[in-house]
């Protein structure tokens, strides 16, 4: 698979796991070829999250930009199902703003790790 597949397929796991407490932002990820005078391209990758960490970093070339994003991607969903296993292992019920978290299997988040690691490991 090549790497903007992955991405693609990373984006969205990521967005199936916006079901509480987000904003617009962040579901957008941006990765930008800023050409300079010289002709040169600087790869820029950018998040503006809420939920995960902003983030902005510039590469030389395109496959590193990928791998940084994809690796960030990674990052996200494995914290954010881990939250999720944690508050339903807990039973909390902190968050049940507009869902009801705890009605959710650990199994959808653990499918989703499966799933994401397996993709990220096909990026390599």
């Amino acid at each position: 698979m090549n790497k903007e597949n992955v991405i693609k397929e990373l984006v969205a796991i990521w967005y199936s796991l916006m079901i509480d407490h987000h904003k617009d932002r962040d579901c957008h990820f941006y990765l930008n070829a800023h050409y300079k005078y010289d002709g040169q391209a600087v790869y820029i990758v950018e998040h503006f999250g809420y939920v995960y960490h902003h983030y902005e970093r510039e590469f030389d070339n395109l496959s590193n930009a990928q791998d940084f994003l994809i690796a960030e991607l990674h990052r996200a969903i494995v914290k954010e199902c881990n939250s999720y296993i944690d508050m339903i292992e807990d039973e909390s019920g902190n968050f049940q703003e507009e869902v009801d978290v705890l009605d959710l299997d650990k199994t959808f988040f653990l499918s989703k790790l499966r799933n994401a690691n397996d993709i990220a490991k096909g990026a390599v």
